[in-house]
């Protein structure tokens, strides 16, 4: 059977990475504010890393070619007073100033809900003013802002359209059909990569260094990474929802990260915005966000991404939030396994109506791509003993994407196209389906772990889950208790029985290092272990470092195992 996308690019992301020098974590990677995250509190918030900091053309070029640079600085003045890193975007579109249509610009007005104006992006005067303002922009940050405030702009978004999106006009068409754009073609694709051109060479040789963080439509990748421009990346969708539909086909910008970190040449860092915490909120976020806040923290983990940026209301009211906060930061950023300051496995079963092989259309219902209503019922039927529930079977076979991590009203368990594994760093589980029973929704909703978790299954012979640990992780040779290490197990408190944590350990291959007995307080537990003689060369079954294994009858279940230097 032909390995999945998925289960390729599950490798790829415990490749030990190819760079001459180890590629450290970023102070800078984590946790990061958005639209008015400056003016947010960081008092009792280490995860609080950073913000984007945003204008308007209008703001800094009032006049043409007469530049204020005051509100930028402002903004990042009161950033850098809270110890926050920056990353500037200038915004244009319909933020373009008045007199720009004065010199050339045609006006577009488009048949969108608010009949916005904008700039004709392919207009030679337009293209002339822009780039200007993006040098002159890049001049003042690299050489005028005064050392204390360059030292924390570590990137600048450059926007191509109507935002940091690659579209030109949101949600509508030119009236006049000559200035209409179709995303799709040359025109609009060579204007991008023109653009994109201008913000790598207004920032190239920037000491310290500042990247450009850009966002172009599929086809620039190529043409960005073969003229030496590769950037950083905004996500796309993947920011949005965990166990999105459709999320499957978004994972290229995730291999290309995993490609750039294991080569010789520049890393690509990934940044995504979440927004469906608070505004116009998501009925399927507000279900339980603890649970999602904190799954969506580990699946951009998964994914790769380094700043997560979140808007500023659960950034002041946090406490549900900030264990995911916390955890995210705490390895975002991380590319090397040498470096990072840990390794994790977070269990979870994806029921992905795509996957005929597990659950073959004659038994589940024929695949119809999302449009396959039987499929999800009949998979969640089939795991509604450990959990799963369908809660809007409608959005789930009707829409995909964006649109159904904006409307769909409540969660769902089985979906189309998701990653369908665990979601780990530097650690992966051996067989998950062969050695674990997955389960739903687990415990109390004011706890953020059980959205997901996998368990034993005594009845069917899975008493011992097995993990391994990244290649290089201990610099390519087993630990041989060089340091200790400390290894962190979140476990269901329900029942009475009992289960043992072993490792590989210098004089024993599967040592005991401790043996919990539970106390049916119906919440999530954790043990935490110092192991000062482990030798983790893979010496457990399975060629495994660490092993969760059954002491009776009884079926326990885990969230997370988490080794620490």
């Amino acid at each position: 059977m032909k390995r999945s996308l998925l289960a390729v690019l599950l490798s790829l992301a415990f490749r030990l990475p190819a760079h001459a020098a180890p590629l450290a974590k970023p102070d800078w990677a984590g946790i990061w504010g958005i639209w008015g995250g400056e003016t947010v509190s960081t008092e009792g918030k280490p995860w609080f890393k950073g913000t984007l900091v945003t204008v308007t053309w209008r703001q800094i070029e009032p006049a043409d070619n007469q530049f204020n640079f005051r509100p930028l600085d402002e903004r990042i003045q009161r950033a850098a007073d809270k110890g926050l890193y920056v990353m500037c975007i200038v915004y244009h579109g319909t933020k373009t100033p008045e007199w720009a249509y004065e010199q050339g610009v045609p006006r577009v007005e488009v048949t969108n809900r608010n009949n916005t104006a904008y700039p004709y992006y392919l207009a030679p005067a337009f293209k002339r003013l822009l780039k200007r303002m993006i040098a002159r922009t890049a001049d003042h940050i690299t050489k005028e802002l005064p050392p204390d405030l360059r030292k924390r702009v570590i990137g600048v978004q450059g926007p191509a359209g109507k935002s940091g999106d690659p579209q030109p006009y949101q949600k509508g068409h030119a009236f006049d059909a000559r200035y209409d754009i179709n995303q799709s073609g040359e025109e609009w694709q060579a204007y991008n990569r023109e653009i994109f051109q201008a913000y790598m060479e207004a920032y190239r040789g920037a000491d310290p260094p500042i990247v450009p963080l850009l966002k172009p439509v599929p086809s620039t990748h190529e043409w960005l990474m073969q003229h030496g421009m590769p950037g950083w990346r905004k996500t796309f969708q993947v920011a949005q929802m965990y166990q999105m539909p459709g999320e499957e086909k978004l994972l290229w910008l995730r291999d290309l990260r995993l490609q750039s970190a294991a080569g010789p040449g520049p890393v690509i860092r990934l940044r995504g915005e979440f927004d469906h915490a608070t505004g116009d909120p998501s009925a399927w976020f507000q279900e339980a966000p603890a649970w999602n806040m904190y799954w969506q923290c580990l699946w951009m983990l998964t994914y790769g991404v380094d700043i997560f940026n979140i808007r500023k209301e659960p950034l002041t009211d946090c406490a549900p939030y900030v264990e995911a906060f916390t955890f995210f930061t705490k390895y975002a950023g991380c590319l090397d396994p040498a470096t990072s300051p840990g390794a994790w496995c977070a269990l979870r079963d994806g029921l992905d109506i795509a996957d005929t092989d597990r659950f073959p259309e004659d038994a589940f219902g024929k695949l119809n791509g999302i449009k396959s209503p039987d499929r999800y019922t009949n998979i969640a039927r089939a795991f509604a003993p450990w959990g799963a529930v369908m809660g809007d079977a409608v959005a789930a076979s009707t829409l995909d994407g964006l649109t159904y991590a904006r409307t769909s009203k409540a969660m769902n368990d089985v979906a189309c196209r998701v990653w369908r594994g665990n979601y780990a760093l530097f650690m992966t589980q051996h067989d998950p389906l062969g050695t674990s029973q997955g389960h739903w929704r687990v415990g109390a909703k004011d706890q953020p772990y059980g959205r997901y978790a996998r368990g034993f299954n005594h009845a069917a012979g899975q008493d011992a889950m097995c993990f391994r640990l990244a290649d290089g992780f201990f610099g390519g040779e087993p630990l041989a208790s060089r340091q200790p290490v400390r290894v962190r197990v979140v476990y269901f408190d329900k029942g009475t029985g009992s289960w043992a944590l072993k490792y590989d350990g210098v004089d024993d291959p599967a040592k005991t290092a401790c043996t919990v007995t539970k106390r049916d307080t119906g919440r999530w537990k954790e043990i935490t272990v110092t192991l000062s003689d482990g030798h983790f060369g893979r010496r457990c079954p399975n060629g495994t470092d660490l092993m969760l294994v059954n002491t009776d009858a009884e079926d326990d279940i885990f969230h997370i195992v988490e080794l620490t230097r």
